[in-house]
């Protein structure tokens, strides 16, 4: 009897999974139909592109569309409930799995500030060469090339031109060696970061992504990927590693360049510059105390302010600036998130940027400031 109740217990558990699985799967199975309709469509209207490219597309737009709304629970996205699938895996579902190597030559490149020097050129023609039969990672095999073809010559000579990095001139061949790494495994570990995000526009349920941070490779297991190429797109598109000098808010000549800017844009657009306000203050008389006597008015001064200048137009309209540096001195100011692009074209346009000074460009934060009101 035991034996029994222990099977129906096994048995009403298969049951509930199976339901959900099967709540999970009817959305999606609709929305993946509709793609399908929809590629079919438009395939028949344009046929310049494949199919799979138009199924893609709206699969793409339903990405964070609410598909499932259990009242009182949750909303499932069609994101969500992809996630939420069963993985059937490469062996059952089939599907793709790539090898990815990290480029590190252009790295070291970029860190060395794209030098002509000879040696490093032929250093680094040495350690691509060797990688290809070597277990070792691309900086050992760069620092060791280095050695062979550079005499006593050290690397510091190289990478102490990047102040960004903390090499001086006197440093050791190793201590170089430890500070490229360091920079390798960051720049390695950004990299595994952005294929997850990649990977997850694909819509692939449970990919398996693993980094071999000993040789700089990445391991990408994509189950039921129905679109090889449109795969292959995404996780080789190239993403550049740059350095720039952050200015700071304080620095000279900034807070006056958002005052001519927003000044130049008014012109450039055609806007009227708004009225400067004027202001009446009393003077008071003094009392038999030597106190100001409020009920005795003598005269009265008239001043002209332009508050209402330096507040509007095509970018203060949009922006506040960061003038206390509450923010952090690299932080420039704040802007709506939905006007964030309108601004950063105005800022960055040829008219405006180089109020600025040479070679400035204007990026959004990494991370959203928050306020009060949660906006």
């Amino acid at each position: 009897m035991q034996g029994k109740g222990i099977v129906k217990f096994f048995l009403v558990v298969l049951l509930v999974v199976t339901t959900i699985q099967l709540l999970f799967n009817l959305p999606v199975r609709n929305v993946e139909a509709d793609a399908d309709r929809y590629a079919q469509q438009q395939s028949e209207e344009d046929p310049t592109k494949d199919e799979r490219e138009y199924r893609a597309q709206y699969l793409d737009s339903m990405f964070t569309e609410p598909v499932l709304n259990i009242p009182g629970i949750k909303s499932y996205t069609y994101q969500d409930l992809k996630r939420n699938q069963l993985s059937l895996g490469l062996d059952l579902k089939g599907g793709m799995s790539v090898v990815l190597q990290v480029d590190l030559r252009e790295f070291l490149k970029q860190l060395a500030r794209n030098t002509g020097d000879r040696d490093f050129e032929e250093a680094l023609d040495l350690a691509t060469k060797r990688q290809e039969n070597a277990q070792d990672d691309y900086i050992t095999l760069f620092v060791d090339a280095w050695q062979e073809v550079a005499g006593d010559r050290r690397l510091a000579e190289i990478f102490s031109r990047n102040t960004a990095l903390e090499v001086d001139y006197e440093d050791s061949d190793g201590d170089v060696a430890r500070v490229l790494r360091e920079q390798a495994n960051q720049t390695v570990q950004l990299t595994n970061n952005l294929l997850r995000q990649r990977i997850d526009k694909l819509g692939v349920v449970q990919p398996n992504v693993t980094l071999d941070a000993a040789r700089d490779l990445i391991t990408v297991e994509l189950p039921g990927i129905d679109n090889p190429q449109r795969a292959e797109e995404f996780l080789t598109a190239a993403a550049s590693l740059e350095f720039w000098d952050v200015k700071q808010v304080n620095d000279a000549g900034i807070l006056q360049g958002f005052q001519t800017a927003n000044t130049r844009l008014r012109q450039i657009y055609g806007v009227e510059e708004p009225e400067p306000e004027t202001v009446i203050t009393p003077q008071y008389g003094i009392d038999a105390n030597g106190n100001t006597d409020s009920t005795q008015i003598i005269g009265y001064d008239t001043t002209t302010i332009n508050s209402a200048v330096a507040s509007q137009g095509p970018i203060f309209d949009l922006f506040q600036i960061n003038q206390t540096g509450a923010l952090g001195l690299g932080t420039m100011g704040t802007v709506s998130e939905r006007n964030v692009d309108t601004l950063l074209a105005r800022l960055n346009s040829e008219e405006i940027a180089p109020l600025f000074g040479q070679n400035v460009r204007f990026v959004r934060a990494r991370d959203a400031i928050v306020d009060v009101d949660g906006n």
